[in-house]
C-alpha cells in the first residue's frame, strides 16, 4: 500500500519573503558596488567587446548606452532614467534571489550582461505574449544574458508594472545552471524562478494561481513550457514547486534544487529523501493543496 501524499506542514506558501542571509562571498554577484558612470557604447569600451560576443545581433547597434557594477554590464538602447532603474531593481532581484535560494547567487568565472530591451527588439515574441511581459536568458562564451522585456500591455519599455519580477525570474535561473551537465527538468527551472518572482511582486502569485483554476492539473513538459501559450504551463510549473516549498520550506527546497541541478537523473532519489515520494506520487498531494488553497 502506497503512504499518503505528504500534506503542506511547513505552515506557508513560500511566497513570502525568507529573512536575510549573513554577509555573501566576494566571488558572487551579491556583493555589488555602486554602478559607475553612464557611458556611451564605443567601438573600445567594455560593453562593446561583450555585445561582439553575443550572438543576438538586436544588442550591438548605434546608441546604446552603459553602466558596470563589477562583474555586471547594464546595456541598452534606452534612457539614462532606465538604466539606473534597472540598476536599483537588480539590486532588488539579486536579494529575492538569495533568500529564496538560501544561498548566494553562484557567479562562476562569468559576466552578467543585463539588457532593458524595447518592444522592437522583443519582435514577434513581445507582441504574441500571454502575459505582457517577458525575459531570456542565453550563454555566450564566458559571458551570461539576460533581456528584460517590458511591459507590452503599455507598450513601453521597461516602464511597466512588472520588469522587476521579470529580472528576479532571469536571475533565479543562475541557481539551476550546471556548467558541467545536467538535464535539470525545465518544470523544475521555471517553477523555481516563478515562485522568486512571486516573492518579488505578489501580483504573479495572484496571476498564477488565476490561471491554474479550472485547469487540468499536471506537470508541464518542456515542450509545453517553451511553446507558443507559455502562460498555464508556467503556473502550473510555479504552483507544483511552491507545493513542493510548502511541505518543508524553501532552505529545504533549495537544498533539493541544488542536488537536481548536477544530479538530474537522481531527481526521484532525492524527491524521497526529501519529500518522501518520488514526484509522480507527489502529484496527489499536489492537487489537493491546490483545492484547498487556490480559491476565489
Amino acid at each position: 500500500m502506497a503512504a499518503a501524499p505528504p500534506k503542506a506542514v511547513h505552515g506557508g506558501d513560500c511566497t513570502t519573503m525568507p529573512p536575510p542571509l549573513g554577509p555573501a562571498p566576494a566571488e558572487t554577484f551579491n556583493t555589488l558596488p555602486a554602478p559607475g558612470p553612464i557611458k556611451q557604447v564605443t567601438a573600445g569600451s567594455p560593453a562593446a567587446a561583450l555585445l561582439k560576443r553575443d550572438a543576438l545581433g538586436w544588442l550591438a547597434r548605434p546608441g546604446m548606452k552603459y553602466t558596470e557594477l563589477g562583474p555586471i554590464v547594464l546595456v541598452g538602447d534606452v534612457s539614462d532614467q532606465v538604466l539606473q532603474r534597472s540598476a536599483a531593481d537588480l539590486r532588488k532581484s539579486i536579494d529575492v534571489t538569495t533568500r529564496v535560494y538560501g544561498d548566494a547567487i553562484p557567479l562562476e568565472p562569468r559576466r552578467l550582461v543585463l539588457v532593458p530591451a524595447s518592444a522592437r527588439d522583443f519582435g514577434r515574441a513581445a507582441r504574441d505574449s500571454p502575459r505582457g511581459w517577458l525575459g531570456f536568458m542565453q550563454y555566450s562564451d564566458q559571458t551570461t544574458y539576460i533581456g528584460i522585456g517590458p511591459d507590452t500591455r503599455s507598450g513601453s519599455p521597461y516602464v511597466g508594472e512588472r520588469p522587476s519580477s521579470v529580472m528576479t525570474h532571469e536571475l533565479m535561473h543562475l541557481t539551476t545552471v550546471s556548467y558541467a551537465y545536467s538535464d535539470m527538468p525545465a518544470w523544475l527551472t521555471e517553477g523555481y524562478a516563478e515562485i522568486a518572482a512571486e516573492v518579488q511582486d505578489p501580483r504573479v502569485r495572484q496571476e498564477n494561481d488565476r490561471t491554474i483554476r479550472g485547469a487540468r492539473l499536471r506537470i508541464p513538459d518542456e515542450d509545453a513550457l517553451y511553446g507558443d501559450e507559455p502562460g498555464l504551463p508556467y503556473a502550473l510549473s510555479a504552483s507544483f514547486v511552491r507545493y513542493l516549498c510548502s511541505i518543508k520550506g524553501s532552505r529545504q527546497l533549495g537544498t533539493f534544487v541544488r542536488n537536481v541541478t548536477n544530479r538530474a537523473w537522481q531527481i526521484d532519489t532525492f524527491a524521497k529523501n526529501t519529500y518522501g515520494h518520488t514526484i509522480d506520487e507527489l502529484v496527489p498531494g499536489w492537487k489537493a493543496w491546490v483545492a484547498r488553497t487556490n480559491k476565489r
